[in-house]
């Protein structure tokens, strides 16, 4: 309770900024009426960005909203900023996305506070509404749009590392990096400084110019859509795989939060975890290839079988290698069930070889197997998983991976815990152990 308080006098103190700011604007629309068209005009068009969201990654969402506010800096005298913003914003946030009040205040003034600072920069070199394409507005650009960014992700990471009580500097390395945000900003930043010379230049055009962005939205957020539904296919399809087998239902589910609480706790960048969970929920995928009689053989595998088991990586990885919003997690299928000391498989690879997030599943995916029952065992209780996850350190599974996943299981005693399927066979059947290498469908 005292850490949601914390984070929403936070919020409120930003919102307060936030105020005083549009307050100020208000003040100076008063005393400069003609402005009220440019500032109503640019409310309409940071409101219809902001609720026109494209999803860059799994887990990041950006809005075309900041095509505008960079253009309203370009365009607006600096009082009025805050003031556009706030309207914009409020009203998407409270009437359009119905988010809870401190979450509606929280982006109300992450977009006012950064948008106002990026203006007060590049303000320094260029008059609003009056530059040319030269150095002092390149500079003015630049700095602006470092300033936009900075300050975004600052009030982003300072939110989140409240909320999560986690270190500043630890949120905003893990949220900051990657092309997933950059790139996109990037591009974001451009289209609201074309946008905002053409308008400079001749209102009309700068309206028309609305149309091909409207046409490269479309167009984006088609081909997204079409991805995103190939991934939820393939994911019904993983999921599927899963309640094929009595054994491992829900198996995947697991794997992938021991994955991205592990990749989590080393620190990896947003990008990383994404790539892990979603190699984590596939990692079966090539097991659609595998026949009932291999797959669901209620006993060890003889030498036959155990080889169309080994296939599966490979076959996961072919099918997932022509999907694009797929391709950081591909290699991490491919290598999930590889061992450090080079003896896994498919391809023998060793060490850093394996890519980490790989070697993040490989902990994951033995730890769950080994806490699942199989028709010829019981399942491992949580000290012998650990035990044999301890044991194989440094052979079969990376000595840093490991050691984290066990500091997860310290901290998290109850990780994992859930009632056993139903024992359907004679304790005889169950009395079998063996290591994570053998011939075990994991």
């Amino acid at each position: 309770m005292r850490k949601e308080w914390k984070v929403k006098i936070i919020v409120l103190f930003l919102a307060l900024l936030s105020f005083i700011g549009s307050l100020n604007g208000g003040f100076y629309l008063f005393k400069n009426s003609h402005l009220i068209f440019l500032t109503i005009l640019f409310a309409f068009l940071i409101f219809l960005g902001d609720i026109i969201e494209i999803r860059v990654s799994p887990h990041v969402i950006m809005s075309l909203c900041s095509v505008f506010i960079f253009a309203s800096i370009l365009t607006i005298p600096l009082p009025l900023i805050p003031l556009t913003c706030t309207i914009a914003i409020t009203a998407s946030e409270f009437f359009v996305h119905k988010r809870v009040w401190y979450k509606a205040l929280n982006n109300i003034s992450e977009f006012v506070l950064s948008g106002t600072l990026a203006s007060l920069v590049a303000n320094f070199f260029i008059t609003p509404g009056d530059f040319e394409l030269n150095l002092a507005t390149a500079l003015a650009l630049v700095l602006g749009a470092i300033t936009y960014s900075a300050v975004t992700t600052f009030l982003i990471a300072l939110v989140v590392s409240q909320a999560e009580e986690r270190s500043f500097p630890d949120v905003w390395l893990h949220w900051v990096p990657g092309e997933q945000n950059i790139l996109p900003f990037i591009t974001l930043v451009l289209l609201g400084i074309l946008f905002a010379y053409l308008f400079n230049k001749n209102f009309i055009a700068g309206i028309l110019c609305l149309i091909p962005l409207a046409l490269v939205y479309l167009a984006f957020k088609k081909n997204q859509d079409l991805e995103a539904t190939v991934k939820e296919v393939l994911m019904a399809l993983a999921k599927a795989l899963d309640s094929r087998d009595f054994y491992t239902f829900e198996h995947s589910q697991r794997v992938a939060t021991y994955a991205k609480m592990i990749g989590e706790k080393m620190k990896l960048n947003i990008k990383d975890l994404e790539a892990i969970e979603s190699a984590a929920l596939l990692h079966d995928l090539g097991k659609v290839n595998t026949p009932d009689e291999v797959l669901l053989f209620p006993g060890h595998l003889d030498e036959e079988g155990w080889k169309v088991i080994k296939l599966h990586p490979r076959v996961g990885a072919d099918i997932l290698k022509c999907l694009t919003i797929l391709k950081d997690s591909t290699d991490l299928i491919h290598s999930h069930h590889e061992h450090v000391n080079g003896s896994g498989y498919p391809r023998g690879l060793k060490g850093n070889d394996i890519p980490l997030g790989a070697r993040i599943l490989a902990v994951a995916d033995a730890y769950d197997a080994m806490r699942s029952e199989r028709p010829y065992r019981k399942a491992y209780t949580r000290e012998e998983a650990i035990a044999e996850i301890t044991k194989y350190k440094g052979k079969y599974f990376d000595s840093e991976v490991v050691n984290t996943f066990l500091e997860i299981l310290d901290e998290f005693p109850l990780l994992g815990e859930r009632e056993t399927y139903q024992n359907k066979f004679s304790e005889e059947k169950l009395s079998t152990r063996n290591d994570p290498s053998s011939n075990e469908r994991k």
